[in-house]
């Protein structure tokens, strides 16, 4: 996958850096052919539709899949820039949503399971 940084991306980047050498380790592993993927793949792989569900709840069912969610994008929000788009980053773990069919969860993960390449987009 080929993909441009943006001046704003590089610009937080040296500015998390002079405030913590340690992130470097972090950004590597981002930002290296090979390493970690981001992912938005289906809520429904994960977790049950239409009921309350914590971001926490949310956390310990993608460690079932041996990735990580790093935040949500709900689709009813798709195009509301106020909203960022339907995209949440970390948010609070006690956060309740509810999520739909469309909607997606953001993980990081090395390898996902092949089976879910067309549940997944990949990044």
């Amino acid at each position: 996958h080929h993909f441009i940084i943006s001046p704003n991306l590089i610009s937080k980047y040296i500015s998390q850096l002079s405030e913590n050498k340690n992130i470097k380790k972090v950004y590597d592993v981002l930002l290296t052919a090979g390493g970690v993927e981001i992912s938005l793949c289906l809520a429904s792989m994960f977790l049950p539709l239409g009921i309350p569900i914590s971001y926490y709840e949310i956390l310990q069912e993608t460690l079932k899949y041996e990735c990580i969610a790093i935040g949500y994008r709900l689709m009813k929000y798709l195009h509301d820039e106020t909203r960022f788009y339907g995209i949440v980053l970390n948010p609070d773990k006690q956060e309740q949503v509810i999520f739909s069919k469309h909607d997606k969860i953001i993980i990081l993960a090395e390898q996902f399971i092949s089976s879910s390449q067309d549940n997944c987009t990949n990044f």
